[in-house]
C-alpha cells in the first residue's frame, strides 16, 4: 500500500474513533451504509456490492484496485470542466479564444445581446479557466481546474478492515465484518435499525461524511520535522493597500498580519479565507517552511484570491480557491471539512488549528488574536 494513502486513511480512522469513543465499534468505511429502516440483509449486500464494484479481477480488494479506481475517478474528473468549454472551440484548434467566448456564449444566452453582457461573460470563462492569463482557455488549462474529492479513499479504509492482513479483501471477509459492524448498532437484535438506534452513531456518520466529501488539494508535502499549522477566518477588517483580482470586482482585498514568534521548530502554515485576503508575515519568518494561502473568493483560472508577503515566492502555494476550505470557528462542520482536506492533502492532521472570524493580527504558533484598536 502506498505510505501517503495508508496513512491518510488510518488518519481518517483514528479521527473517527476519537471523535466517538462510546459509539457502537463500527469501522469508519462501514458506516455510511446505514439508514432508518435498514434491514441486514441490504445493508450486507450494498457494503460487498461497493467491493465488488471495485475488485476487478474477482479475486478481492487489493491496492491495484485502489490505484486503479481513484486513477479513473481523476480522468472521469478531468474531463468534466473539457466538456463545458470544448463545444466553444469554434475552429477546432484546441484553444478557446475571447472571440470564440463571446460568440458562442451570445448564441447560447436566448436573449438580445449586448457588449456589455458579452463581455461580462467572457471574462466569467476566463475567470474560470485562462490559469495563465493570456486570454486563451486550453485543455491542459481547463483540466488542472478539475477538482478531486478523497471519496476513493473509503476503498483505503475498507482494505484495512482486511482481517487476516494478507493485503487482499474478500467477499467473504467483508460479509462477516458487515454482519458484525450491522449488529453492533441493532441493539434490540430483530434485523433493522431503528432511529434510536442509528442515534448511537449519528456523529461518526456525519464525521464520515465530512471525511469522504473533503476536497483533495494539490500543495507540497510538510517537512517531518516541521509543525503544521491551520488558521481560518471569514475576512479582517483592514483593507489591504495592495489588491488581488477576484470574481467579485465589488469586493475590497482583506490584510492580515501574522506575527511569527520566535522558535526553533519550522512551521508549515495553512492559511484560509472567505474573503480576498493578502496575509503580510512578519517576525521570526526563517521558522516558516512553507505557507498555503487559499480563500473561497477565486481569482483567475479558479485559482485562490489571496496572497502573502514576508517569506520568498518559493515557500508560498496559492492553492485553487477554497482548498482547503476556509473555516471560521474551529468547532463547527467547515472546521472539520477543512481538518479532513487537510488530511488527505497533506498526509497529517494539523498540529493546531485556529480561527477567528474577522481577525486583523494573529500570531502564530501560539494562535493569539491581537485585539484591534477599536475593540
Amino acid at each position: 500500500m502506498t505510505p501517503g494513502i495508508a496513512a491518510a486513511a488510518a488518519l481518517a480512522i483514528a479521527a473517527s474513533a476519537a471523535a466517538q469513543p462510546t459509539a457502537p465499534d463500527v469501522p469508519i468505511a462501514l458506516v455510511n451504509g446505514f439508514h432508518s429502516g435498514g434491514h441486514i440483509e441490504d445493508y450486507v449486500a450494498r457494503v460487498v456490492g461497493e467491493l465488488r464494484q471495485a475488485d476487478r479481477a474477482g479475486d478481492g480488494l487489493d491496492q491495484g484496485d485502489i490505484d486503479f479506481a481513484m486513477a479513473r475517478r481523476a480522468a472521469v474528473q478531468r474531463t468534466g470542466p473539457i466538456q463545458r468549454i470544448l463545444p466553444m472551440d469554434l475552429d477546432g484548434d484546441l484553444r478557446i479564444t475571447r472571440d470564440e467566448i463571446g460568440t458562442s456564449t451570445s448564441a447560447d444566452s436566448g436573449t438580445p445581446d449586448d457588449q456589455t453582457a458579452r463581455d461580462r461573460r467572457i471574462e466569467h470563462h476566463l475567470q474560470q479557466y485562462d490559469i495563465d492569463g493570456d486570454g486563451v482557455i486550453t485543455l491542459p488549462e481547463a483540466a488542472a481546474t478539475a477538482r478531486q474529492q478523497a471519496w476513493d479513499y473509503r476503498l483505503v479504509a475498507l482494505l484495512a478492515t482486511d482481517p487476516d492482513g494478507d493485503g487482499r479483501l474478500t467477499a467473504a471477509e467483508l460479509t462477516v465484518l458487515a454482519e458484525k459492524a450491522f449488529r453492533a448498532v441493532d441493539a434490540d437484535g430483530d434485523g433493522t435499525t431503528s432511529e434510536p438506534e442509528l442515534a448511537s452513531i449519528r456523529g461518526r456518520i456525519r464525521e464520515s461524511q465530512m471525511t469522504w466529501q473533503a476536497e483533495i488539494c494539490p500543495l507540497p508535502a510538510v517537512p517531518t520535522a516541521a509543525r503544521l499549522i491551520a488558521y481560518g477566518g471569514y475576512e479582517s477588517r483592514t483593507i489591504s493597500p495592495v489588491q488581488i483580482e477576484s470574481n467579485d470586482k465589488r469586493e475590497k482585498t482583506r490584510l492580515v498580519e501574522v506575527t511569527i514568534e520566535p522558535g526553533g521548530q519550522p512551521l508549515y502554515l495553512v492559511l484560509t479565507s472567505y474573503e480576498t485576503t493578502l496575509w503580510r508575515l512578519t517576525g521570526a519568518t526563517d521558522r516558516v517552511s512553507h505557507v498555503v494561502a487559499s480563500s473561497y473568493r477565486a481569482g483567475r483560472g479558479s485559482i485562490s484570491a489571496a496572497g502573502v508577503t514576508g517569506v520568498p515566492a518559493r515557500k508560498v502555494t496559492i492553492s485553487k480557491a477554497g482548498c482547503p476550505n476556509y473555516f471560521s470557528s474551529t468547532t463547527e462542520e467547515e472546521a472539520e471539512r477543512a481538518r479532513a482536506s487537510i488530511r488527505f492533502s497533506l498526509k497529517r492532521d494539523p498540529d493546531a488549528m485556529f480561527a477567528d472570524y474577522a481577525a486583523d493580527r494573529i500570531s502564530l504558533p501560539s494562535g493569539t488574536i491581537a485585539a484591534t484598536p477599536d475593540e
